[in-house]
C-alpha cells in the first residue's frame, strides 16, 4: 500500500463514519502524533493514553461515543512503511454528550454545545469502566521475526502480548470495518443490510495486498492466522 492508496482509503473511512453519523471531529491529516505521546504509549497507562490523546487532540477520529481512532503511515530510511492504526474505546463509565442531554431533557439540535463544559466537568470525575477494548493494527518489515513477531498483525485488548498475525496489508477502511463489526453492534446489523455496502466491503478486502512471502512464511501459515 502506498501514500495514495492509504489516503485514499481515509477518505472512504471518512464517509462511512459520516454516513452513519458516528463522527463527532474529524482532524485527519492534521499533524503528526507528539513524541511525548507516543513515549506514553510504553507505559501501558490506558487512562492517561486515552486522556492525553484527547488534550493534545492526538487522535484523526473522535466518534460520537469519545472513543477515538488514530491512524498513521511513514516510511523508514529505507522507504520501507511503518504503518499503525489504534482504536481506543471511552474508559469512563459515562454517556457521551447527546445522551448526556438527553438524560437532562435536551436534545443536541435545541442545545449544540451550550453544555459542554458541565458535561466535561462531570466527566472528569466519572468513574472507569470495568472493561474497555484498545485494538491496535502494526505493520513493520524490520520487527519481523518467523512464527514469533509478524510483520502485519493485531493488537486487542490492554496489557497483553497478542499479536495475530495478518497475511495482508490491511487499510484504513478494513481497519474501520473491523471496529464497526466488533464494537459497534446495531450499526453493522444495519449496515449490511445494504447491498451497495457489501459489495464495498468485498472490494476493500481485494484492495488489500498480500505481504512478501519472506514477511509470511510457511511456518507462519501453519498458525492461526487472518486474512
Amino acid at each position: 500500500m502506498n501514500r495514495a492508496q492509504y489516503r485514499s482509503s481515509l477518505d472512504k473511512t471518512k464517509s462511512l463514519l459520516n454516513r452513519l453519523s458516528l463522527t463527532k471531529y474529524i482532524l485527519l491529516g492534521h499533524r503528526p502524533v507528539a513524541y511525548e505521546y507516543l513515549g506514553l504509549l510504553k507505559t501501558h497507562d490506558y487512562i492517561a493514553i486515552y486522556k492525553k490523546a484527547i488534550e493534545e487532540y492526538n487522535y484523526d477520529i473522535l466518534l460520537y461515543d469519545d472513543s477515538i481512532l488514530q491512524f498513521s503511515y511513514n516510511v523508514d530510511s529505507s522507504g520501507k512503511p511503518l504503518i499503525r492504526y489504534s482504536y481506543y474505546q471511552f474508559p469512563f463509565d459515562f454517556p457521551d454528550y447527546k445522551e448526556y442531554l438527553l438524560i437532562n431533557g435536551l436534545t443536541y439540535e435545541e442545545a449544540g454545545e451550550l453544555f459542554i463544559d458541565e458535561y466535561e466537568q462531570e466527566l472528569s470525575e466519572a468513574s472507569r469502566k470495568l472493561y474497555y477494548t484498545p485494538v491496535r493494527y502494526d505493520y513493520c518489515e524490520d520487527e519481523y521475526t518467523c512464527a514469533v513477531h509478524p510483520a502485519s498483525h493485531l493488537h486487542i485488548g490492554y496489557q497483553n502480548s497478542i499479536r495475530i498475525p495478518i497475511s495482508i496489508v490491511i487499510t484504513p477502511y478494513m481497519f474501520t470495518l473491523f471496529v464497526l463489526k466488533q464494537c459497534y453492534y446495531s450499526q453493522w446489523t444495519e449496515l449490511i443490510k445494504d447491498t451497495n455496502f457489501l459489495k464495498a466491503v468485498d472490494l476493500s478486502k481485494v484492495s488489500c495486498l498480500d505481504i512478501r512471502s519472506e514477511l509470511f512464511t510457511d511456518l507462519d501459515k501453519k498458525e492461526l492466522y487472518l486474512k
